[in-house]
């Protein structure tokens, strides 16, 4: 992987994410590309990153790869520069909402293309990477891109038509579990605890949960059983839970994502 250079047409946070995953994975700093009409954000990344920068893309080599990573209303202008140096590159997009096909026809039908969802826990490399390649794409270039997005946590190949699915759990997952978090934190406030007492065990309980999930993900209502002892604290938690039926509004407001992720592509 490192003989060639990947290029980063976008310097944003996402970006900066997996720059720092490449380079915790030993890819040669000199090997990577940033372009960014920011000057600041690109003496940002020098310093932060030691790697190379430039305001345009002047030259792409065959074996480079382009990773769209500016924002979604800018990836038609971005293609649009680039189109004319684009050959058999791989070129990774992770603009959201921005399909494959969109992208094709701004690259001059180009097909070597890979669209995207990370989500924001690739910034501590425990990201969740959905990934949907352009119909026919070299396994090799699958296994490259898998080999750059694994810099940053997991990956996971899907039909195209399931990304705005993705964005409204694994995309949006993060803020529900934080939106969580804080609400644990304000009602043990309320209860008696003070905040920094409620923070640490409403913090603990989540992470500890998260760990016991990996082994037991097939028996969660069997948890919630097992916790649950007839007429305890935590029955009377959980019935109140499904009189004021929490489950169905978090699927309404995950339905309400992934609605509004479909309008953003269109």
């Amino acid at each position: 992987m490192n003989k060639e250079k990947i290029i980063f047409i976008g310097g944003g946070n996402m970006a900066r994410a997996i720059i720092d995953g490449l380079i915790e994975n030993d890819f040669a700093k000199d090997r990577i590309l940033v372009i960014d009409p920011s000057s600041e954000q690109l003496e940002k990344l020098i310093y932060d990153y030691q790697v190379i920068t430039a305001n345009k893309l002047e030259a792409i080599q065959s074996n480079d790869v382009i990773v769209l990573s500016t924002k979604p209303n800018n990836i038609l202008d971005v293609c649009e520069s680039i189109k004319d140096k684009i050959k058999n590159q791989l070129v990774i997009s992770i603009a959201a909402g921005i399909s494959i096909a969109k992208i094709s026809v701004w690259l001059n039908n180009h097909t070597n293309i890979v669209r995207s969802m990370p989500n924001l826990l690739a910034k501590i490399k425990h990201g969740v990477t959905a990934l949907s390649g352009h119909k026919g794409l070299d396994p090799k270039l699958r296994e490259k891109t898998n080999k750059i997005l694994e810099s940053v946590g997991k990956t996971i190949w899907l039909d195209e038509k399931k990304i705005d699915a993705v964005t409204a759990l694994s995309g949006s997952g993060p803020a529900y579990v934080f939106y969580f978090l804080n609400s644990l934190i304000k009602a043990g406030e309320k209860i008696g605890l003070s905040h920094k007492e409620s923070q640490f065990l409403a913090q603990e309980v989540l992470l500890g949960s998260a760990i016991m999930s990996n082994s037991h993900i097939n028996e969660l209502n069997d948890l919630i059983k097992k916790i649950s002892s007839t007429g305890g604290t935590t029955e009377a938690a959980i019935n109140s839970l499904n009189k004021d039926k929490v489950e169905q509004h978090l699927h309404s407001a995950m339905y309400e994502a992934f609605q509004r992720s479909k309008e953003i592509g269109s």
